[in-house]
């Protein structure tokens, strides 16, 4: 959607209780990072010297794309090098800070905060008139400035004006080197953390629940990791008053960020409400400037919107990859855009699991920002390759805009697996896919960009039929059952016998990941999200 224009980027130096769970819905933030990523508390929380974005399976995603010197740069183990303050709703800000006397405000234990010191939000609802402001603050790449909640820690804002307009529960602003690990924030009249004009953040095992705007907004930034976090009931105009001078953003929004790893978090249950119009409430989104990140492992499902998006809008957006996430029950899964005339070049979208979506799974659009004069933009070097895809276009995931009830939507099923809409693109590739009861047709591509697009050694189930004039199979597909576990109980797994097995035109030296993080085995890759000898997902 329509990014806000946040003002010029202004960085000086780079360094080199969600109210709705699904059982079965997402693996656990411990089973999506299970070894790309390395361990996981069992909580839930990254433990200390948890730094998942230096492993192989975030920094080169198999495919030796370098994300981030920074981010992909191993750092010594950290120990605690400074003071701890503590925060308790028992507390007062004239005490000391202290296990024994701590303060009654996160804000004042942020002002004292130095470079290694920690500040502990205690167990409890701690209400909040304002923003807590973490501006001008850094810590160091060996001492970072870390806020850490205890279990049940929650930061609620005390009415339904705060923190105000494009503004964050959390505001970190030209602020470097600073951690926030497992604190929930609750009721945002617009952002729940926001994050500006800083480098190297880290967001870690938060909630976000219920803000009229993003859960996550993070603009002009660089090296920007959002990992393992929880958010859901964004763009909830129906416990808040909309602002009419801007949308509400998406779930997770990054603008104009340059490096970034938005990696295990879970992003759900937003289903807006009347009044709300459309432009807004996606799951994730890399837009407007934003670079040089991975969007991996995550779980999006039950959104009135799409699950992931990718757009240049205006300022295009480059060199991204967006692979091993699970996407179901949302209007769409995967969508590229170039809304307002940028270009969209170098994603790679793979190894992802998307099903039971609206209309269609992965979607190269023709979509036109209504407000901008420049119209569609250039998508180049798009390669989509080792995705499933099942059920696409299900009239069930069409989820009402003006209702929490799906069962009464009317709408028709129409969906297809792949879709390249739009004429203005050049050098996509279209490999190693399954797509599996698309409503439509498996994969179409536009007429005009046929002799653009390759697609080879695609599995089409059932086979393509004619459906619709832009229907394209491509090279050697494969029309055949793929000999899934259960389709019927959404277990994507391939039997011994499939015949999506080791067909693949990729090749694996057993670096590559697929979607449940296990290694593709050596030698020419099974088609699909899921490599026969992964583990059960």
């Amino acid at each position: 959607m329509n990014a806000y224009d946040g003002g010029e980027f202004s960085i000086a130096t780079a360094s080199s209780d969600s109210n709705t769970t699904e059982t079965g819905d997402a693996p656990s933030v411990e089973e999506g990072l299970r070894s790309a990523a390395g361990k996981i508390a069992s909580s839930g929380e990254p433990s200390a010297n948890h730094r998942p974005w230096t492993q192989q399976g975030v920094c080169s995603a198999g495919t030796g794309v370098l994300v981030s010197t920074a981010l992909c740069t191993p750092r010594s183990p950290q120990t605690p090098s400074g003071r701890t303050f503590y925060v308790a709703t028992s507390g007062s800000d004239a005490w000391s800070g202290s296990s024994q006397q701590p303060f009654a405000s996160l804000q004042r234990a942020v002002d004292v905060a130095l470079p290694g010191d920690t500040v502990v939000l205690r167990a409890g609802v701690h209400r909040v008139a304002q923003s807590v402001r973490i501006v001008g603050k850094s810590g160091l790449a060996t001492a970072p400035i870390t806020l850490s909640g205890e279990t049940g820690a929650i930061l609620r804002a005390s009415h339904s004006a705060v923190p105000g307009v494009w503004r964050g529960l959390i505001e970190i602003e030209r602020a470097a080197h600073v951690i926030v690990r497992n604190i929930a924030v609750e009721n945002s009249s617009f952002f729940g953390f926001r994050i500006r004009n800083s480098q190297n953040i880290e967001l870690e095992g938060n909630r976000s629940r219920i803000s009229l705007g993003s859960a996550i907004y993070a603009e002009n930034s660089r090296d920007v990791v959002i990992i393992g976090n929880d958010v859901s009931r964004f763009c909830d105009k129906n416990q808040f008053g909309a602002d009419g001078r801007t949308g509400c953003q998406e779930g997770i929004s990054l603008t104009r960020v340059d490096g970034f790893a938005v990696y295990g978090n879970r992003v759900h249950d937003a289903m807006q409400s009347p009044g709300v119009t459309s432009g807004g409430g996606e799951g994730i989104d890399a837009k407007q400037g934003s670079r040089n990140g991975i969007i991996a492992f995550n779980t999006v499902w039950n959104l009135v919107q799409l699950g992931i998006y990718v757009d240049a809008y205006s300022d295009g957006v480059s060199n991204i990859d967006v692979y091993g996430n699970q996407v179901r029950r949302t209007n769409a899964g995967i969508v590229v855009s170039a809304e307002a005339g940028g270009t969209a070049s170098d994603i790679r979208i793979h190894d992802n699991l998307i099903h039971s979506v609206g209309t269609d799974g992965i979607l190269i659009s023709n979509y036109a920002s209504k407000s901008r004069a420049e119209g569609e933009g250039i998508r180049e070097r798009i390669h989509i390759f080792n995705n499933t895809i099942a059920d696409a276009g299900v009239r069930e995931a069409k989820l009402s805009y003006f209702s929490p009830s799906a069962s009464t939507n009317p709408a028709s099923d129409y969906g297809s697996g792949i879709r390249i809409a739009s004429a203005r693109v050049g050098d996509v590739q279209i490999l190693d896919n399954i797509v599996f009861g698309s409503k439509t047709s498996p994969i179409r591509v536009h007429q005009s960009a046929q002799l653009t697009t390759y697609v080879r050694t695609n599995l089409q189930w059932p086979p393509p039929s004619n459906r619709t004039n832009d229907e394209y199979p491509g090279i050697a597909p494969i029309n055949a059952d793929p000999l899934f576990v259960s389709a019927k109980d959404a277990d994507w797994q391939l039997q011994t016998g499939s015949p999506a097995i080791g067909v693949g035109t990729g090749f694996s030296d057993s670096s590559r990941v697929d979607a449940a993080g296990n290694a593709r085995p050596f030698g020419y890759v099974d088609l699909g999200a899921l490599a026969f000898s992964s583990t059960p997902f």
